[in-house]
């Protein structure tokens, strides 16, 4: 499980998305969000985006959460 508080206006919702592992590659699949997320650069899920999974190029990759004016800005270790 992973918490992320959010404030008023809301831009995630606890079933936003999911990491997923296939073989050796972690990645991230959209759950129906409305606004999405953004996978190294890559539109994921939301009105425009893939459904997914996209995956980590690499052993580092950033996700946010949102659009790119999100507070939700993460980077992604893969170990």
């Amino acid at each position: 499980d992973l918490r992320i508080a959010d404030t008023v206006p809301l831009q995630i919702s606890r079933h936003h998305m999911e990491f997923v592992k296939v073989g050796d590659q972690i990645g991230v699949s959209d759950r129906g969000s409305h606004l999405g997320s953004i996978v190294d650069n890559r539109l994921l899920g939301g009105n425009e985006g893939d459904p997914g999974p996209i995956f980590f190029e690499g052993s580092e990759g950033t996700l946010i959460l949102g659009n790119h004016n999100s507070p939700f800005k993460y980077k992604i270790r893969i170990l």
